[in-house]
């Protein structure tokens, strides 16, 4: 749950408050030398994904992965699920990793849209 975008689409989605008790008297796993292992590191990151709408890692799970993970809302704002994608990382960067976010957010909206009738 604390490493990779799904981890960090769901958890963005929950209240400040409750993330601050969740990850109070626990170490965040180290997977790579790119994992985010400091709390407040975390608690920002969390935030900057809810600020974009979606989550991007690159090789914090696993060396030589990338990934984004955008969130799929319901019609009142409730998280119902998520969409991730990965790649590796010598190739998913750049250009290539934002039109793939970009395709991933359009898929999301119309998920939402049609889940949502």
């Amino acid at each position: 749950m604390f490493a990779g975008v799904t981890g960090k689409v769901f958890l963005s989605r929950q209240p400040e408050q409750n993330l601050k008790i969740l990850l109070k008297e626990r170490e965040l796993p180290r997977f790579t030398d790119n994992s985010i292992t400091n709390t407040d590191d975390y608690l920002k990151e969390l935030e900057r994904v809810r600020k974009q709408g979606y989550a991007t890692e690159s090789e914090e799970y696993l060396r030589g992965v990338n990934a984004i993970g955008i969130p799929l809302i319901d019609p009142w704002g409730r998280l119902t699920g998520a969409i991730w994608m990965v790649g590796f990382s010598h190739s998913f960067t750049g250009e290539k990793l934002e039109q793939a976010i970009q395709s991933t957010l359009r898929a999301a909206e119309q998920i939402n849209l049609e889940l949502g009738r």
